[in-house]
């Protein structure tokens, strides 16, 4: 069953890797940005510190902040993502000192988790597949500020089910949902500050 995920992941991204910057592949992707002023659900970004994670190319951090957000900071697990989000960077005019990417192992650097800790972002996005948000569900509300908001997405919908078990069992609540197609997107807080 494993395999056959990663197998459909993979296939997955790389039918839309080359537009995946572009307008056609986030919506069938299952983010939140496009449909933000319908659903209102992105907390003011203006100065706030938001996070990245499995960022990819980059494009939540980006799009958060040409959203107003003060910094990003992206973190993945492989390295060849930081030129893409330093390209990305460039092609939207944005000043690279606004964010910092982190070639890492978010689940098993603790040096990093050490920092996010610490630096805390009022929002905190994950755009990967169901398996490593169940286990990021552990750890990532250390790296939200009070207040702040965890938006979970790329989900198979077959995969939502076991995705909001950990995220409540790791003291999160679920204070939003929405499926397009196959794919599911969970908006959470902590649940007890």
């Amino acid at each position: 069953m494993e395999k056959n995920l990663l197998k459909q992941n993979k296939e997955s991204w790389d039918a839309i890797a080359d537009s995946f910057f572009g307008v056609t592949a986030l919506p069938v992707y299952g983010c939140f940005i496009p449909t933000e002023d319908e659903l209102g659900l992105f907390p003011v970004l203006e100065n706030k510190k938001v996070l990245d994670i499995g960022c990819g190319s980059g494009i939540l951090a980006i799009a958060a902040l040409k959203l107003g957000a003060s910094e990003a900071i992206a973190v993945d697990i492989d390295e060849v993502c930081g030129p893409a989000v330093a390209e990305h960077l460039r092609i939207n005019d944005l000043p690279a000192e606004r964010l910092r990417f982190y070639a890492a192992d978010i689940l098993a650097d603790d040096r990093l988790q050490r920092s996010l800790r610490r630096e805390k972002g009022q929002l905190v996005l994950a755009n990967i597949n169901a398996e490593v948000l169940r286990d990021l569900a552990g750890v990532v509300g250390r790296f939200m500020a009070p207040g702040g908001y965890f938006i979970a997405s790329g989900i198979l919908a077959d995969y939502a089910g076991p995705v909001a078990k950990s995220l409540i069992y790791a003291g999160l609540a679920i204070i939003g949902q929405r499926q397009v197609g196959d794919w599911v997107s969970y908006v959470a807080v902590v649940a007890y500050e």
